[in-house]
């Protein structure tokens, strides 16, 4: 081996050296950088949302109460056209109100004046049993007014900022909760590697799609992406729903500055990034059933819910990160809206 030769490869291993201490040392700071800024939020929204809290400040404060009824089932296994309905778009019938105090009023808290709105339910199989589960930690009233005037903040100082992503997580008796801001931007690639403020972090920020709008309700199905990362933060934690002590009882909260909608997990898999698992625009009512179809059938076997029948009335969110098992393949976890409390004042 020549001289020059032994020259150039010890400048070579000098670059692979140098250059994998930068990444080493960038990743150690930006790891630290993320902590701070997400960990904060993370602190702060288990303070608003803790239970310990007086809810005294509830006074005053009213909200409209949407939950969606669940269709009827039977315990045949479901065939691929069984999944999804086909229900007209009739408006919210039974309006009630109900008063503090009341025999009906079995959520509200006392000082609590509270509008509920129930679609019309549907008549049930004498051979089913349809469970009808209370959506994890009881969120009040001023725990969303809290979170409404945090998210307002955030705001201030992200125009991007369209909410909260907030997932309790319990598996193995140990707490892998999710809570983030949510962001959205007109592409898909700033935020794969910025923080929140627009400032560069490899964390990257979870973000809806582009082609998402800002009002949850404008979108039949809410994208949302986020990164696996190594450190075990960001949508890491989304593969606990592939284990079915996740998946029947989690559930997704997204807040924003007019209240809270909560989703039950129907569907969990992984899948290819060109499977069309991360649809949001569909032409008509016919396209969307197909797509509801399709994620509940691809759902892991172990992973389905008999009790869902998913029709084209409903709202979905779609969680989309890696999949840690192939470079390009993705983990998809699809929600369908259950529960939506509104402040009204």
């Amino acid at each position: 081996m020549s001289r020059y030769v032994r020259i150039i490869l010890i400048v070579l291993c000098a670059c692979v050296c140098v250059f994998t201490g930068y990444k080493i040392i960038s990743s150690f700071v930006s790891d630290k950088e993320a902590d701070k800024i997400y960990g904060t939020i993370q602190n702060d929204v288990s303070n608003i949302l803790s239970p310990d809290q007086s809810e005294d400040e509830s006074n005053g404060i009213s909200v409209d109460i949407w939950t969606r009824e669940y269709p009827s089932v039977t315990t045949n296994e479901p065939s691929e056209s069984s999944d999804v309905t086909t229900d007209s778009k009739e408006p919210v019938e039974n309006v009630t109100t109900i008063e503090p105090g009341s025999d009906s009023d079995t959520t509200a808290e006392p000082s609590e004046s509270i509008t509920e709105s129930r679609e019309p339910r549907p008549s049930v199989s004498e051979t089913s049993e349809i469970p009808e589960p209370a959506p994890g930690p009881e969120i009040t009233p001023s725990m969303i007014r809290r979170m409404s005037t945090y998210i307002k903040s955030l705001k201030a100082k992200s125009k991007d900022v369209i909410g909260m992503i907030h997932i309790p997580i319990t598996y193995g008796g140990k707490d892998y909760t999710i809570s983030y801001p949510v962001v959205l931007t007109d592409n898909n690639d700033f935020y794969l590697d910025h923080d929140i403020y627009g400032n560069h972090l490899n964390e990257g920020s979870i973000f809806a799609d582009c082609s998402c709008k800002p009002n949850v309700l404008d979108n039949r199905n809410l994208l949302l992406h986020g990164h696996n990362m190594f450190q075990q933060t960001m949508f890491h934690q989304l593969h606990k729903f592939l284990s079915s002590e996740v998946f029947y009882k989690s559930y997704i909260y997204f807040f924003t500055e007019d209240g809270v909608y909560i989703y039950e997990p129907y569907s969990a898999y992984i899948t290819s990034p060109t499977s069309q698992y991360a649809m949001t625009y569909f032409a008509s009512d016919t396209d969307y059933l197909d797509y509801l179809n399709t994620t509940k059938r691809n759902s892991n076997p172990t992973l389905y819910k008999e009790n869902i029948s998913l029709n084209s009335n409903d709202y979905i969110i779609t969680l989309s990160t890696c999949s840690g098992v192939a470079a390009q393949d993705r983990l998809a976890v699809h929600g369908i809206l259950i529960k939506k409390v509104t402040l009204q004042n």
